[in-house]
């Protein structure tokens, strides 16, 4: 080690992922296409590709943080749940013996707050 370096030091280095596909453009034109599993990042460059497969890494983990948000229909009853996605907010309708997809929107606000600005519905509070 040297004599100006010190063991808490911080180095950045570069951590090779298994499974990850790289297919360069085929011709003039295309871009490049970085493949983990089910995410596909895609740019102009390698560098931009590498970029778009790590923004959608972390908006997944971000939304496995995030809770979910409940509301009751004030007309019939019905449940309403919505979740946090990668692509978005998925809202569900629950009735006695199923569950739809209903809508997807954009993640600009938490699920909860997603159900409390639909008219008609009640939000349900999380109780821990």
């Amino acid at each position: 080690m040297p004599a100006d370096a010190s063991a808490t030091d911080a180095k950045t280095v570069a951590v090779p992922l298994p499974g990850i596909e790289i297919q360069r453009p085929a011709k003039r034109g295309d871009g490049w296409r970085l493949t983990m599993g089910k995410f596909v990042g895609r740019g102009t460059t390698f560098a931009a590709a590498k970029d778009d497969l790590a923004r959608q890494i972390t908006v997944t983990v971000a939304s496995l943080e995030a809770d979910p948000g409940f509301a009751r229909d004030d007309h019939d009853g019905d449940l309403f749940v919505a979740l946090d996605r990668p692509w978005g907010i998925d809202t569900y309708i629950v009735k006695d013996d199923r569950a739809r997809l209903i809508a997807t929107g954009d993640r600009n606000r938490t699920p909860a707050e997603d159900l409390a600005a639909c008219n008609g519905l009640t939000p349900i509070p999380l109780r821990y």
